[in-house]
């Protein structure tokens, strides 16, 4: 049976242990699933984080008009995201184009004077 393909209020029962936190091998994270029309919803609890962290994140959110909960998702989607080879390629050729024309200067002397220091 595929634990994902349940009927709703089955699913709940199915997944949400005795306890909500998870403490096998030393890791300490909570975890719920929750079936919304059909679809299972996780959410993941991060312990420990810098308050300077959450201060940039909370910043970070403001400034794109975003709840923090709606900035950390976004972030968390981005970064697992898989992009195909097309569009990894469009992007290199994106970033070729603007570096196109200019003149740079010779690093090879710049990073022997900094030997030489």
């Amino acid at each position: 049976m595929n634990p994902w393909v349940v009927d709703a209020s089955v699913a709940i029962k199915w997944f949400l242990p005795k306890s909500p936190v998870d403490t096998t091998a030393g890791r300490c994270y909570q975890y719920a699933i929750f079936a919304q029309e059909g679809t299972a919803m996780a959410q993941i609890l991060v312990r420990n984080l810098d308050k300077k962290t959450v201060g940039r994140l909370k910043q970070q959110a403001k400034r794109k008009g975003r709840s923090l909960q709606s900035e950390v998702k976004t972030i968390i989607e981005e970064a697992t995201h898989e992009a195909d080879m097309d569009t990894v390629w469009r992007r290199i050729e994106q970033f070729r184009n603007r570096l196109k024309g200019r003149k740079f200067s010779n690093s090879v002397e710049l990073i022997r004077e900094d030997r030489d220091r």
